[in-house]
């Protein structure tokens, strides 16, 4: 059985109403183990955003700043109701 996706625009509305930054950074990066993110079949963002950049601390850098857009973009999708 195939599980159904998570429904991203009621993160907040799992919470509370509060929209969990830092947790959800975490998911996205996928170099923490996250115990209750599931399996590994997405890919470790944190690290493919920064491949083409040599310098680590500017890979870092633009993978932070990726990771960060796509918070706000799921902040922005919250539903209220």
């Amino acid at each position: 059985m195939i599980a159904k996706p998570a429904d991203l625009t009621r993160i907040a509305a799992r919470r509370g109403g509060k929209f969990p930054d830092g947790e959800i950074a975490r998911f996205i990066d996928g170099r923490f183990t996250v115990t209750a993110h599931g399996s590994r079949e997405m890919p470790v963002w944190g690290e493919r955003f920064g491949d083409s950049i040599p310098e680590s601390g500017i890979a870092e850098e633009v993978s932070r700043g990726h990771i960060a857009t796509l918070i706000e973009y799921l902040k922005s999708i919250q539903r209220k109701d």
